[in-house]
């Protein structure tokens, strides 16, 4: 599954940039988006983190989410939505619990490579520079590249600071020295996994907002199951027949009578799975003037699929539902 997801969002190289002042307020980083997300080279854990709380506009929410579906190894395509809850599903499994702005402080430190454009109005943006190598989000040491470029004349060095929470800098809890005008340098960070990194950064005076790492997220590997929805009251009776199918007649003359008739199948919530709506389907007959089918109901808790005659047929003749019409939807469940 990992492989499968690195080829989707190519997880390769640098992908954390910061930037920032001592003030603050010049350095709140704009709104993301899922096109940000989709287009950028964060972790696995930063995008299951994003699909967890972003929201997308009715007409993406109305797509089939590709990436998603490779990534979770699913036979069927999952919905935006569907994408979202087995999102949180795999932030449950892993007992990650966290606030909706502590994890728009994660996406965006991960997302901040997207372009200096998250943090247009930061005016260290011109001036530091710094890089998280993606194995931050996955192993317990990686490395932190900072470059100082001052746009002031004649700075010839600075001193810098370097503050690490959950972990350590060059063996180092909290590392000085100084960097010279355009220098780059290179630090070995070492990390507790399971908790979550906070690396503070000052050079000369300019403080970069805290880069937040989330601890390492572990892969949830998903079972599909396709559940056959079923009466919450079946009934056999002539020509009525609503059970875990339908059969349903309307007809002049026949056992069954010329009533129109209907037959409600539901597939309930599997015990610590999700349903998946968007794979609602029914197997039965084309719609016609007097056959149909919809879906009545598609929530957390159940998704429901009617078929319905409307009697009796045309000229008196036959509406019929054939015997073993079913209905369907798709669940996923952890392994």
């Amino acid at each position: 599954m990992r492989s499968i997801m690195r080829s989707i969002i190519a997880a390769q190289g640098f992908i954390l940039v910061a930037m920032a002042t001592s003030s603050a307020a010049d350095c709140n980083p704009k709104d993301f988006t899922f096109a940000d997300v989709e287009k950028s080279n964060i972790s696995d854990t930063v995008k299951i983190m994003s699909y967890s709380f972003l929201e997308k506009s009715r007409q993406e929410a109305s797509g089939k989410d590709a990436s998603a579906s490779a990534y979770y190894e699913a036979p069927i395509g999952l919905s935006y939505s569907e994408s979202k809850s087995l999102a949180e599903k795999t932030l449950e499994e892993n007992k990650f619990n966290f606030d909706r702005s502590t994890v728009k402080a994660y996406v965006r430190t991960a997302l901040s490579k997207v372009g200096a454009s998250m943090y247009s109005d930061c005016l260290a943006a011109q001036t530091i520079h710094a890089e998280v190598n993606s194995a931050a989000y996955r192993a317990p040491a990686f490395f932190l590249d900072i470059q100082w470029t001052p746009k002031t004349v004649g700075v010839g060095a600075g001193d810098f600071s370097i503050r690490v929470i959950n972990g350590t800098v060059e063996g180092e809890k909290h590392l000085k020295g100084s960097f010279k005008s355009q220098e780059q340098k290179q630090f070995e960070v070492s990390r507790d996994p399971d908790r979550e990194t906070q690396i503070s950064i000052a050079i000369d005076g300019q403080t970069y907002p805290t880069l937040e790492i989330p601890p390492v997220l572990k892969p949830v590997k998903f079972q599909f199951l396709q559940l056959q929805g079923k009466a919450s009251v079946p009934r056999d009776a002539a020509g009525n027949v609503c059970k875990d199918f339908a059969f349903l007649v309307s007809e002049n003359g026949s056992a069954g009578g010329p009533d129109s008739k209907s037959c409600t199948l539901c597939a309930a919530r599997p015990t610590n799975g999700v349903l998946l709506p968007s794979t609602a389907a029914f197997q039965g007959p084309p719609e016609s003037k007097y056959v149909h089918s919809k879906v009545t109901s598609a929530g957390d808790l159940e998704v429901c699929g009617q078929f319905y005659t409307i009697g009796p047929g045309k000229g008196g003749g036959r509406a019929e539902v054939p015997k073993g019409s079913t209905f369907s939807v798709w669940a996923a469940i952890p392994e």
